[in-house]
């Protein structure tokens, strides 16, 4: 997995090498923790291109190995939710979103039925449908709310959600010794959760935000070699 230290090492190294200063504890931590946001929300993006009048993503969370392994680390899967609060016949229960909750992957009832979304627009005639009556708890629908998912009908009293949260900013923790000089400290500092791959696609947006750009991806393998020979 990659290493916070490791990865501050390789920036520096970098921007010595192209002669633009030296990197403070806190520009690295703002350079890497917001390319990860723009490189988890680019994996999400791709989950979220919906075609115009379906409500159905051209790429599943299941039908691509690749960006599911890069967002295993932030997903939770099946965590009961309790649905409370309904008021029959009309007022669906709410189900609260998880404090880290950031985006919903699925929704089923306790029996493992999908718990389909509706738009808004659609949610009068889903009430009164004769097809699907309110009252058959084997095709439950929900709505969002501002605190939470509002599922119907008011039989559901359970849910079982699988989600992402965001990832954790990373913290470079150090001490600083007799000479004024920043010495890492592993104790208080956070690690990158991503895997090495996606920590590389990381570090070079990164990179890319503090202003260095490479015309040969060849310099960037180098830098991790010598970062990893300790040279």
């Amino acid at each position: 997995m990659a290493d916070v230290n490791t990865n501050y090492q390789f920036i520096q190294f970098l921007i010595r090498k192209n002669q633009t200063g030296n990197v403070t504890p806190t520009e690295y931590q703002l350079a890497y923790n917001t390319a990860q946001r723009d490189y988890y929300d680019m994996l999400l993006g791709r989950v979220e291109q919906f075609q115009y009048g379906k409500p159905v993503a051209r790429i599943g969370l299941g039908m691509s190995s690749k960006i599911a392994k890069d967002l295993a680390p932030f997903k939770y899967t099946n965590t009961p939710i309790s649905v409370t609060g309904g008021v029959s016949p009309y007022g669906g229960g709410i189900a609260l979103y998880p404090s880290n909750f950031h985006f919903l992957a699925a929704m089923f009832d306790t029996t493992y039925r999908k718990v389909e979304r509706i738009d808004d627009t659609k949610i009068a005639a889903r009430l009164n449908s004769k097809i699907d009556p309110l009252s058959d708890t084997s095709s439950p629908f929900y709505i969002e709310d501002s605190t939470g998912w509002r599922v119907y009908p008011n039989g559901v009293s359970s849910v079982l959600i699988s989600y992402y949260r965001l990832p954790v900013d990373i913290v470079w923790g150090y001490t600083v010794n007799s000479n004024g000089r920043a010495v890492y400290n592993s104790a208080t500092s956070v690690q990158p959760e991503w895997d090495n791959p996606s920590n590389d696609e990381i570090l070079g947006r990164a990179i890319r935000l503090m202003g260095v750009s490479f015309s040969d991806e060849d310099k960037v393998k180098f830098g991790e070699e010598v970062i990893t020979r300790g040279e």
